[in-house]
C-alpha cells in the first residue's frame, strides 16, 4: 500500500470504512423498519452494499479532485475542505437517488443521514493523518 501516494491512501482508507460502516448501518436501519424474509433481507444487504461502493467510489474521485484544487492550503484547511465537500455530495447523491430503497422504506431521508454519518466517521478516522503530531515528528499526511 506504500507505492501509492498519501492522498490515495487517503482516500483507499476512507473509501474502505465508508463501505464497510454504510452498508451496515443502512440495512440495520431498513431491516428494523419491517418484517423481511430472507432472500429479502439479503437483498437489501447486498442492495446497500452495491449502493455505497458505487456512491462512496464516486464521492472518492471528487475528493481526489478536491485535494488536487486545494493542495495549497494547509493540510487541515485541505481537510475540512474535503469534508465539506464530501458531505455536500453524499448528500445530493443519496437524496437524488432515494427511489433505490423506496420499496424497502418509507423514510429515504433517513439513508441520506446515515450515509453522512458514514462519509464523516471515514473522513474522520484520517484526521491524524492531516496533521503533526504532538512530539514534534511529522505524522503520516496527505500531500
Amino acid at each position: 500500500m506504500h507505492k501509492f501516494s498519501a492522498t490515495i491512501r487517503v482516500l483507499i482508507y476512507t473509501f474502505l470504512i465508508a463501505i464497510v460502516i454504510n452498508p451496515i448501518v443502512i440495512s440495520s436501519h431498513i431491516l428494523t423498519e419491517r418484517k423481511f424474509d430472507f432472500t429479502t433481507s439479503l437483498n437489501i444487504i447486498l442492495l446497500s452494499l452495491g449502493v455505497s461502493i458505487a456512491f462512496f467510489a464516486c464521492i472518492c474521485v471528487l475528493l481526489f479532485f478536491v485535494s488536487v484544487l486545494f493542495r495549497k492550503k494547509t493540510k487541515g484547511g485541505r481537510y475540512w475542505m474535503m469534508m465539506l465537500f464530501a458531505i455536500i455530495a453524499t448528500t445530493l447523491l443519496f437524496i437524488e437517488f432515494d427511489n433505490i430503497f423506496a420499496s424497502y422504506n418509507d423514510k429515504p431521508i433517513m439513508i441520506a443521514a446515515i450515509s453522512i454519518f458514514s462519509t464523516m466517521v471515514s473522513l474522520t478516522s484520517q484526521y491524524a493523518l492531516f496533521i503533526d503530531s504532538d512530539d514534534g515528528n511529522t505524522s503520516y499526511t496527505a500531500n
